[in-house]
Formats: structure tokens, sequence, C-alpha cells
């Protein structure tokens, strides 16, 4: 993983950059980690403050860094802030808003059904996440079902599950400003993403194949 972060840590200033090979090398030391190599890589990455006050994620004295996106895969809403985290950290743009979660949102409050649904076998979440990405991108769109008498709200995306939707929205501000997005398959039902500049992205997608880490980019 060392190769890797080396990608990532490119455009940072060397104090900082020597931080989080610090704290990659504490994580590794960590009894809780159990060997997992994703645990390791991303307690290293997100500097998490023990307690911190709203808006934590944007103040570099509560939080120095955030260099990875890490969300269940019903997590929608947890996916704007870290990329604003993540903004912050790479001094790019913060404004991130993704149109996705407010629409999803909305409709999740309109119809007033929960945010996240257990898997069913009628569903893509029993697999993996490259394949139940590849699936969901793959579908005819069709119209949600909503059931009367509650009127129906602005219609919402329609992919698998409204995290894609939203981390959609997040590659695209990230692209614009010249990164994106790597996503790590860690084999369990959750998004572990690199924001990695554009002309370094082939060469980190090597470096992860050379780890025998699939990839994969929304």
């Amino acid at each position: 993983m060392d190769e890797l972060l080396d990608l990532m840590l490119t455009p940072l200033e060397e104090g900082l950059s020597g931080q989080v090979r610090q704290r990659l090398a504490q994580s590794r030391n960590d009894p809780e980690a159990e060997e997992d190599e994703f645990y390791i890589f991303r307690e290293a990455l997100q500097d998490v403050p023990d307690e911190g006050s709203p808006g934590w994620w944007l103040d570099p004295v509560q939080c120095r860094w955030w260099l990875c996106l890490h969300v269940d895969w019903k997590a929608y809403d947890e996916v704007a802030w870290q990329v604003q985290a993540i903004c912050r950290t790479l001094h790019l743009e913060l404004g991130f808003v993704s149109g996705a979660e407010a629409q999803w949102t909305s409709y999740f409050n309109a119809v007033d059904r929960p945010r996240s649904r257990p898997p069913d076998s009628g569903s893509l979440s029993h697999l993996s996440l490259p394949d139940r990405l590849k699936a969901a991108l793959g579908r005819a769109r069709k119209t949600v079902r909503r059931a009367p008498p509650v009127t129906p709200p602005k219609p919402a995306p329609l992919s698998d599950t409204p995290t894609l939707d939203v981390l959609e929205d997040a590659s695209g501000w990230l692209r614009r400003q010249g990164y994106d997005l790597l996503y790590l398959d860690t084999g369990g039902d959750e998004y572990l993403a690199l924001p990695i500049r554009l002309c370094l992205l082939s060469q980190a997608r090597t470096v992860a194949e050379g780890l025998n880490i699939p990839t994969f980019l929304v």
C-alpha cells in the first residue's frame, strides 16, 4: 500500500505527508487491525478527532487531513461531507453539494419510507460492489413505484442504491478539479475510494493490480 500512498501524497506539503506516513506506521502496530490491510490504510488516511465540533471536517486544527472516502453501500448521506474534507485537504474548491442526495432525501421524506433497506433476493445488494455497479449502470431506467394515497414526489435517481448516484456527483466534482476517486474492491459491502490525480490514475490502478486489489471508477 505504500506505493499507492506515495501517489496520493504528491500534492501535499512535506510536513503533512510525513504525518500521514507516521500514522500509517502506527496503524500497522494497532492490535485491532488484525492484519486487515484495508483497515490499516483507512485509519491512516482519516484524521478523526476524539471530540469534534460541528463542521470539524473543514477545520484543519480538528482534522489535519482526510484522504479517502469510506461509506457503507447505503449511506448516501455520508458522502458529501467526506468529499468536502478531501477537497479541503487537497486545497480544492469546497462547495460540493450533491443534487442526487437532495433528490433522494426529498423522495424518502415524501413517501415516508426508510432510507436504507435490507438485502433481499430481488435486489443487487448481495453482489460485490463492482458487479452491483455494472448491473446498476446497465439497467434500463424505469418508473419508481409509489403507493397511493401519497402524492408522488419528483422522480428519484434510479440506480440500485442512492449512494451510487451521490458518488457519481462526487466523482464529477473532483474530475473537474483534476482528480478522480479510485475505488478499491475490499470484498465487502462498502465503498472505499482514494482521491488520485488524473495524470496518476493509470499508474495507481497498475499499482493496485500488482497488489491484487481490483479497482473501479464510478
